[in-house]
């Protein structure tokens, strides 16, 4: 039975909902309700005061049983990006979306939709955000997708091709564009929300300006040719693909050596036009490489499972984030969105 101190009452829209202080305790530290039951908040807490709030009551009886029982169950007759609108307001998205997908696991991931872009040219980048929405590029326009994958207004970068895109933080990201005769290139830090042009940045070499890309950061030579690299922070390490279907990590403390290689051939062959991608998610490797997306994981980066589209089209690129794996098509003008399914509750008779 609930102490009746930490009984509290909430006017939401006109309707009043009762519960405890303590059933907000799981809401996180950024939640709205944090502030209001502070320890060293200056009222008493014991029901005979009550709280309005303006917003939908029938969203907020949804939210309340979710951090009630920890489910996530939306009638009918709510619409889900309502409902998400609302969450993002009381600082429960994490929560919808741990409710709605279970943890982020590589060898378990499902083609759970795929989102078109109506867009003139094919895209080229794509880009997750830390929150799980993303970013695509066209030749000069870049698309801007919330996580709840609704489209912000486009940046349009005036006939400049881009070249590659990375987010900041979730309200913040940067685009790399080539640079073109007469003036150009370099990065512009855009926001997330509206598309505006925040910063603007040149990138010179000798004087030159340049367009670069994460890319560039890639060493080469004629004996060996870089796919892609990738920083793996945890282990001090990068890791790298060559044009000879492998992959190895490079220990940053001892950079003239090759901690391991894994050879490719046995898995699959790849061709030179074949589009090669890395990427890292919690001890999880991912490794495009045409029409397949490889899972590798443990201590010895063994392959585990495999992703691929059912029209076994091409892909040209991938991005992890907001525990959602993005892909990018050669064709279709869309892009994929894979996610993790919550594991089945198990009900004993």
């Amino acid at each position: 039975m609930a102490n009746q101190k930490d009984r509290v009452k909430f006017n939401v829209g006109g309707k009043t909902f009762e519960t405890t202080a303590s059933t907000f305790d799981v809401a996180g530290q950024n939640s709205f309700f944090r502030a209001l039951f502070e320890e060293n908040w200056n009222r008493q807490l014991d029901g005979s005061i009550k709280f309005f709030i303006d917003r939908d009551p029938d969203c907020f009886g949804v939210l309340l049983n979710l951090l009630r029982t920890g489910e996530l169950s939306i009638p009918h007759h709510i619409p889900e990006k309502l409902l998400h609108r609302e969450a993002m307001f009381y600082g429960f998205l994490v929560h919808v979306r741990s409710a709605k997908w279970g943890p982020f696991d590589g060898n378990r991931l499902h083609l759970s939709q795929s989102i078109r872009n109506y867009a003139a040219d094919v895209g080229t980048v794509i880009r997750a955000s830390p929150h799980g929405g993303c970013c695509v590029a066209h030749g000069n326009i870049v698309h801007v997708y919330d996580w709840m994958l609704e489209e912000h207004p486009p940046v349009n970068l005036d006939y400049q091709k881009v070249n590659d895109v990375g987010w900041i933080d979730e309200e913040t990201f940067v685009v790399a564009v080539s640079q073109r005769q007469g003036g150009g290139g370099g990065m512009g830090l855009f926001r997330e929300s509206t598309g505006e042009l925040r910063h603007r940045f040149q990138v010179t070499c000798w004087d030159q300006l340049k367009g670069y890309t994460a890319g560039a950061l890639c060493s080469s030579s004629d004996k060996l040719k870089t796919r892609d690299v990738i920083a793996m922070e945890e282990v001090n390490s990068i890791c790298v693909a060559n044009q000879y279907e492998e992959f190895g990590f490079l220990d940053l403390r001892s950079p003239r050596e090759v901690s391991s290689v894994k050879g490719l051939r046995k898995y699959f062959s790849m061709s030179n036009e074949s589009k090669v991608k890395l990427a890292l998610h919690d001890g999880q490797l991912f490794l495009l490489t045409g029409r397949r997306i490889s899972v590798f994981c443990g201590p010895d980066w063994e392959l585990t499972s495999r992703l691929q589209r059912p029209d076994g089209v091409a892909i040209c690129d991938i991005s992890l984030g907001g525990d959602r794996l993005f892909a990018l098509p050669r064709e279709g003008n869309a892009f994929d969105i894979w996610e993790t399914p919550r594991p089945p509750i198990l009900q004993f008779c």
